[in-house]
């Protein structure tokens, strides 16, 4: 019998896009960036952005641990280069999870573990501080921020959307699912054809 399932969680918001160093629209050329090019956030250093995010019926037996992975860019080229030049602190709830280090122009994806004893039922936070570095200019674009949580099969509004990804593959589920307010429930087998 399954008692969690793995869900993820994406916050993310196109605010501004970045053209690049030396790319539109200062001298029409093609835009010069990593992925999409829009950023939600802009920090300099000793600047924070915290992310609000809800959920409900996590899965914490055994104090397991969850991800949070985020998206980041240097748009800036220090010369002379400092070590590290950027120096991102990651909290959940206000905890520390960890520090990424990472140069200039660079995109950089973080992955971090963090406690599951972290998270609460209801109203939550991710903050991204970017920390004073002797870097001359210290900049960061964050892009988006994900948690990956094991969650319990429980319904939410009389409805639950789930998958059983971590389960070993020809492995048959059991799922018992709590939280229904009403016997008759409705349930859809949806997969790739």
């Amino acid at each position: 019998t399954a008692t969690y399932f793995i869900a993820t969680y994406r916050m993310e918001k196109d605010s501004f896009y970045f053209f690049g160093n030396g790319g539109l629209p200062t001298n029409n050329q093609s835009a010069k960036v990593f992925g999409e090019g829009w950023y939600w956030k802009r920090l300099l250093a000793d600047q924070t952005a915290t992310i609000p995010w809800t959920s409900f019926h996590f899965y914490k037996t055994g104090n397991p641990s969850y991800t949070v992975r985020g998206r980041l860019l240097s748009p800036v080229n220090n010369n002379p280069p400092a070590a590290p030049e950027h120096s991102i602190t990651v909290r959940v709830n206000g905890t520390s999870i960890g520090t990424i280090l990472f140069e200039d122009n660079r995109d950089t994806v973080f992955t971090l573990a963090a406690p599951s004893s972290l998270f609460l039922e209801g109203p939550n936070t991710v903050s991204v501080q970017s920390n004073a570095t002797s870097a001359p200019l210290n900049e960061v674009f964050l892009d988006w921020i994900e948690i990956e949580c094991q969650k319990i099969l429980t319904a939410d509004s009389d409805t639950l959307s789930f998958s059983a990804d971590h389960l070993t593959p020809g492995q048959i589920g059991l799922f018992q699912v709590d939280g229904f307010t009403d016997p008759d429930v409705q349930v859809y087998r949806i997969s790739e054809f």
